[in-house]
């Protein structure tokens, strides 16, 4: 049976942990603060807002939220984040999306302070993943996968590590973050021979799977002692969730596997808080 990787457990402990970063920052005069802005009243957005706002106050994070009309208009818009960004008091910014259709999402997320991007969508955030450079931040999900495996003590430097997925909100970002930790990284992707992606799995130590299809990772990819990242989830008609890797079978033979629900899910969030109190830190800098 394989160790759990457990997502509530590692989320805990790490709140533990940017608690006493909060302090140490109040103990200097700064008030770690996320503002948030959505457009319109979507039950998703409302749902994820009002998660962010619990996970903040459950840290000591201070929130404000900026609620714009669905009609709103890209002036209005992007004057909500030019005063965010000129707000010394302001540390990070999560920007709901999708927006609407009549709002062009590329120019209003370039618009956000790469300083302030704790949500990790500029281009800016992506350039620094990319060359493993201190700008901006990565994207929530794929920090909580190498939160998840930092918390059990599972090593990356020197592994080999499978990606199956190139999105940019996880597979490539994802990539890129095991590469700067020092793991040699495959990237396997819908046009990859299901030879290749077999071939590719028996030979990784970990394998992340972050396709957004059900049952993407099978038994017959997986061999003993392997590490097993899910970060797809799904809910089927019947309410029930699941994530990309077909767990009940592979859980038996690999080392490790995260849950879903229960694993990488439930530290995305954590994360968001811990890039909102690395920009509150980095504040601090600028002004010395």
């Amino acid at each position: 049976m394989a160790k759990k990787l457990d997502g509530r457990k590692a989320a805990t402990a790490k709140k533990k942990e940017l608690k006493r970063k909060v302090q140490a920052l109040r103990e200097k005069g700064i008030e770690p603060n996320l503002a948030i802005i959505r457009i319109g009243n979507r039950p998703d957005d409302i749902a994820y807002e009002n998660s962010a706002i619990r996970h903040a106050k459950s840290i000591g994070i201070k929130t404000e939220k900026h609620v714009l009309q669905t009609d709103a208009t890209q002036q209005a818009l992007l004057a909500v984040i030019r005063m965010l960004n000129k707000d010394d008091f302001v540390h990070g910014i999560l920007l709901m999306r999708p927006l609407p259709g009549h709002i062009m999402e590329e120019e209003v997320v370039e618009a956000i302070d790469p300083a302030k991007d704790t949500d990790g969508l500029t281009d800016i955030s992506a350039a620094g993943v990319f060359e493993g450079m201190d700008k901006g931040y990565p994207p929530c999900t794929s920090s909580a996968c190498l939160a998840l495996l930092e918390h059990y003590g599972i090593e990356i430097e020197g592994k080999r590590v499978v990606i199956i997925g190139r999105s940019m909100v996880a597979g490539r970002p994802l990539a890129m973050q095991f590469l700067n930790a020092d793991a040699t990284v495959t990237i396997c992707h819908t046009k990859t021979a299901e030879e290749d992606i077999l071939k590719f799995c028996h030979e990784a130590d970990i394998i992340c799977v972050a396709t957004g299809r059900k049952n993407t990772l099978t038994l017959e990819h997986t061999r003993p002692g392997q590490t097993i990242i899910d970060v797809g989830i799904h809910i089927d008609r019947k309410g029930h969730i699941y994530g990309d890797v077909d767990y009940d079978r592979i859980e038996p033979v690999v080392g490790a596997i995260s849950p879903v629900p229960g694993g990488v899910g439930s530290v995305t969030t954590t994360m968001l808080m811990e890039h909102i109190l690395k920009a509150a830190e980095k504040s601090i800098e600028q002004e010395l």
